[in-house]
């Protein structure tokens, strides 16, 4: 069944004069104001389509909060909006057809034959240059007739004993019951899984391809003959699933109730979490686990994944501890989600592979770095900057796994893990596993800002701070020819500076060094990650120089001086790790000039006090998790 109409297609009706109705269904949670817009702007002969007046009932909240019209009001609609029985029906909104999928659905539902979503909405509309028109439109009655029952539809007792797939397309943190921002119990409906909406679509709001929302749903347990239904929020959003399904080429019963409904009857069962059903046949490793922000670690298990079919499965060796860990375990850049395992800079040996995998063996030494997913869909992923991800990169600890089931992700602090290959790193030969560890996050972050400023033979580069980040950049900015400056807080360093490769050596707090070295530097990286005063260090870059802050502290920094960057045509940027292809681009530029990072091993039961001692700078220069001790 054809579900999208594409902006050029409906352009090419309407200047052809067939006959098509248009309907712009404007609306979203919290904006009241989806007819205001309309009247701004519409698609000409667009006519408006109300979503809590006739795209839904007002019921009592067991029913939801927004069921089903009644037969005949639903009927009175379809003729306000002008439908006659043959005619090519056409629903748009500016929200990836969130909201227009529920038109879509309660028309086909109807029995109407030829409704269309527009894929892309008005958002693709004005892309196109289309035009667009304003204030009230109105269509001669329509002469459609309405029966209900064209789609598959259950009620809560049905959602309750449903033996196929059952999917939730709410957002993954209201899914497992972390959130709930507007029904009374939070989690799920026990036994579903977890299919947020927002993975139907790509970065510019059109629904992904076929294939792509095929191998979606496959992964998540659908089948050609699997029984299908699926709800949401109150049974609008569950609508785009529902499209997206049938684009894919599977059919799917609503449950109209929804969460609204269910959670505001007494009686129906809730679970959180991440789905068990997702969980069965996964392997519980041992790992070592923060419970709360002030908790500290503790012995802990955790489950991983049966490896599919693109999956590699490593048994971990070693994990370098980054400062970004204990940020994230202190929930120091927002709220962590615990219990929490974490590290992003894994060693180990592959010990499975899937059956589809290419390019890694059993027995090979892997690495798995700060990203373990993304869209792979938009502009950034397709060009190999999976780091700047626009529809989210998942992390390798932390955040939901979209594509495994919603569960958080956990970290290399951990016995094993299972990672798609294409997030997988190659750990080149005769390179120590260990010290190489942390190249796959303080080495890559480094490295990535310094090939994106084109560092080259002669160019001169200032390094602020000597700790993780700092000690890499000095090491590979060397590597690459580049004149190093390190600039510290602490006259003590300048022996280590020197031994790492630096040439110079700036105290930051002596304003005579500072002066020596103004405007003698072409790049700057600054890796601290406490607050502090960047426009001293502005001051040293020559003409055209660039500061890239790669440190990102838990408090706002002071404000920059504009006129310093206008008088130089400075820039004052930032950067963050990078791409797989550039991390593995890193890695074997490493093992080619005999780069790894200086480390200190550590075992589990001694977490707690290497993140104070990171905290007080008192690690030369990371410390690194020995695996056989959780």
């Amino acid at each position: 069944m054809t579900v999208l109409m594409s902006v050029a297609a409906l352009s090419a009706r309407m200047n052809s004069g067939a006959r098509t109705v248009v309907l712009d269904v404007r609306w979203a949670l919290g904006d009241p104001h989806g007819h205001d817009h309309y009247l701004t702007a519409h698609i000409p002969g667009a006519v408006y389509a109300d979503m809590d007046t006739e795209l839904a009932a007002h019921g009592l909240p067991a029913e939801g909060r927004h069921p089903l019209p009644a037969e005949a009001d639903f009927a009175a609609s379809v003729r306000r909006w002008g439908i006659n029985a043959q005619d090519t029906v056409v629903v748009y909104d500016d929200a990836g057809s969130a909201a227009a999928a529920r038109a879509w659905w309660l028309l086909g539902y109807a029995g109407l034959p030829e409704i269309y979503l527009l894929d892309g909405g008005l958002a693709a509309w004005r892309a196109a240059s289309l035009p667009l028109s304003a204030g009230e439109e109105s269509a001669l009655p329509g002469e459609a007739v309405v029966r209900f029952g064209s789609k598959g539809t259950i009620d809560a007792d049905g959602a309750a004993s449903w033996e196929g797939i059952l999917l939730d397309a709410r957002a993954g943190e209201r899914y497992r019951g972390e959130v709930e921002p507007m029904d009374p119990r939070a989690g799920h409906i026990p036994g579903a899984v977890s299919a947020p909406t927002s993975e139907n679509l790509t970065a510019e709001k059109t629904f992904l391809p076929a294939e792509q929302l095929r191998a979606r749903f496959t992964a998540l347990g659908v089948e050609p003959d699997t029984a299908v239904a699926v709800y949401c929020g109150s049974g609008v959003t569950a609508a785009h699933q529902i499209a997206a399904l049938e684009i894919a080429g599977f059919k799917a019963a609503l449950y109209p109730g929804s969460w609204s409904a269910w959670s505001n009857q007494p009686g129906r069962p809730v679970e959180t979490g991440a789905n068990d059903d997702m969980l069965k046949g996964m392997t519980e490793v041992k790992a070592y686990a923060a419970n709360s922000a002030t908790s500290g670690f503790a012995p802990s298990t955790i489950k991983r994944r049966e490896p599919g079919a693109h999956d590699v499965e490593i048994s971990i060796e070693f994990c370098g501890l980054c400062h970004s860990d204990v940020h994230s375990i202190r929930s120091e850049w927002g709220p962590a989600k615990y219990p929490l395992v974490p590290g992003h800079e894994i060693v180990g040996i592959v010990s499975r592979v899937g059956d589809a995998v290419e390019g890694f063996s059993v027995g090979q030494r892997v690495g798995v770095g700060c990203l373990v997913d993304s869209c792979r869909e938009c502009d950034s992923c397709l060009e190999g900057f999976e780091q700047y991800c626009e529809g989210g990169n998942v992390g390798t600890y932390g955040v939901a796994d979209r594509r495994n089931g919603g569960g958080i992700t956990q970290g290399g602090y951990s016995q094993a893990i299972v990672v798609d290959e294409n997030y997988v790193l190659r750990i080149p030969e005769g390179m120590d596993p260990a010290a190489a560890a942390p190249l796959l996050c303080a080495g890559v972050t480094t490295y990535s800002p310094l090939s994106y400023l084109d560092v080259q033979e002669g160019d001169k580069v200032g390094v602020v701070g000597l700790g993780g980040l700092g000690h890499m950049s000095v090491k590979i900015a060397k590597a690459l020819g580049a004149t190093v400056t390190v600039f510290t807080t602490s006259p003590d360093k300048e022996v280590a500076a020197k031994d790492l490769g630096a040439d110079a050596v700036v105290v930051s707090t002596d304003a005579a060094q500072m002066e020596a070295v103004k405007g003698s530097l072409n790049a700057i990286l600054d890796t601290v990650a406490a607050v502090h005063d960047i426009n001293a260090y502005l001051r040293t870059l020559d003409r055209d120089g660039a500061l890239i802050q790669l440190g990102l502290p838990a408090t706002d920094m002071p404000p920059v001086d504009p006129g310093l960057l206008i008088r130089k045509r400075l820039a004052y940027g930032g950067s963050v790790i990078g791409g797989i292809a550039e991390t593995q681009e890193m890695l074997d530029f490493c093992a080619e000039h005999g780069i790894v990072s200086d480390i200190e091993m550590v075992t589990a039961a001694d977490l707690d006090n290497a993140y104070d001692r990171m905290v007080a700078g008192d690690v030369r220069y990371r410390f690194v998790l020995d695996n056989s001790t959780i």
